[in-house]
């Protein structure tokens, strides 16, 4: 693995964990028993969520 890749990984670990506890107000223990597939569904979730929020108020 290079250098640059062990970095990469650490931004996205980083990225994830931040989404899931500020956005989706997740424990790190909730995140980290979480599949990757019900993550990503909440993940989903959340943006469905602020883009019909947003929508309302353009409305």
């Amino acid at each position: 693995m290079a250098r640059g890749d062990r970095r990469s990984r650490a931004d996205w670990l980083t990225s994830v964990s931040s989404f899931a506890t500020v956005h989706l107000r997740w424990s790190l223990a909730d995140l980290w028993s979480a599949t990757p597939q019900e993550f990503w569904a909440a993940h989903d979730a959340h943006l469905a969520h602020l883009r019909a929020r947003q929508g309302s108020r353009q409305g």
